[in-house]
Parts: C-alpha cells; structure tokens; sequence
C-alpha cells in the first residue's frame, strides 16, 4: 500500500493507519469505473503471465482465454423458467403481468459488475422496462427484504438443494447489498410511479 501511494506521490488515494480506511482520488475513482473492462482486462493478461511462468505442469495454452472466461457473463436462460414459477410471471420490481417470455428478463438484484456470479439467489424476474432502466444500479433497500422473503422459500423447497443455494445465507445476501454501496454503488433505483 504504500509503494503505489509513494510512487504516486499520493494522487490515487490516501490511507489512514489508525482507521485503516482508504480514501480514493474521486477523479481516479470515475477513471476507474469508466475503464473498469479494460482494466479488467489488464489484470487478467497479467494474471495468465504470471500462471504461465510458474505453472510447470498441464497445458497453459490458451491460458488467457480461460482466465478471461472467468469474468464473462453468460446467458441467463437457464433461470428464466425457474423464476418465472417462483413470481408466477409478475416483476419482482413493479409487480407488472408478463405475458410473453421476450418481455421479461433475469436480473441480477446486486449487479453482476459487483458480484459478477449467476446464482439463483441474486436473481430476480423483472419486466423489460425494469432491467432495462435499472441497468447497472443498486435498487432501494426495501426490495432486499422482499429479495431474502423470496429466498427463504426456496430454501423451504426442494430448490434449497441447489449448488447456488448451498452459498446462500440471509447475512451473505444483506452484507453484500452493504458492500455494493461501500464500493459505489449509491445510485439507488425503484420503478418510476406514472401519475395519471
């Protein structure tokens, strides 16, 4: 910590021994978010460098290929009808009717550029309107109790023997709702309420 706070001459963030809290530049912190993917990036080469160099059994061909895997999202089909029976085809979010399976979507309630993982437990149905405005925010903390209500029914069925819900716990969930906002997430969302 304090090489790169040296070498910086302080401007990426500062540190206090006492509180061991850290302070980040706010313009190096937008920086960061901005660039967050080729950042991402960067680590991951330089992750399968360093695996290569010292791995001296199995194959490292194709080594960034596979780190970079890792950190990929994937296609959250395979949830969508497990979620649409546990919602019974409404918005986890606005409570809507979602008739037809192109207009609704599997959300993930802390955003997967946090937790980056695809478990059932983070997962919602929201109706297109929904994900597509709540894109990478945080949503208000009211819906995080209606969230751990909805888990704790599945771990009431035979759901619970799922290798996603074998992680899963109340406190897990509510600490990393509170990490989220600690690391930037503050930009809380809910669904518009249109006034007629």
């Amino acid at each position: 910590m304090g090489t790169l706070y040296g070498d910086t001459g302080s401007t990426i963030y500062g540190f206090d021994n006492k509180t061991e809290m850290i302070r980040i530049n706010p313009a190096y912190y937008s920086f960061i978010q901005r660039f967050q993917g080729v950042l991402n990036y960067l680590t991951n080469y330089q992750c399968a460098l360093f695996l290569e160099k010292f791995n001296e059994q199995g194959d490292t061909t194709n080594l960034l290929l596979k780190v970079e895997n890792v950190s990929k999202r994937a296609s959250l089909d395979q949830f969508y009808y497990l979620l649409s029976s546990l919602y019974k085809g409404n918005c986890f979010y606005c409570g809507k009717s979602i008739k037809k399976k192109q207009l609704a979507h599997a959300d993930h309630f802390i955003p997967w550029s946090f937790v980056q993982a695809d478990q059932i437990w983070n997962l919602v149905i929201a109706c297109k309107s929904c994900n597509l405005s709540k894109n990478d925010k945080l949503a208000e903390d009211r819906y995080l109790s209606s969230l751990i209500d909805r888990n704790e029914e599945i771990v009431e069925t035979d759901l619970v023997h799922r290798s996603d819900m074998k992680v899963y716990s109340e406190r897990k969930l509510t600490d990393l709702y509170k990490y989220s906002i600690d690391n930037g997430f503050t930009d809380f969302w809910a669904p518009m309420k249109i006034i007629i």
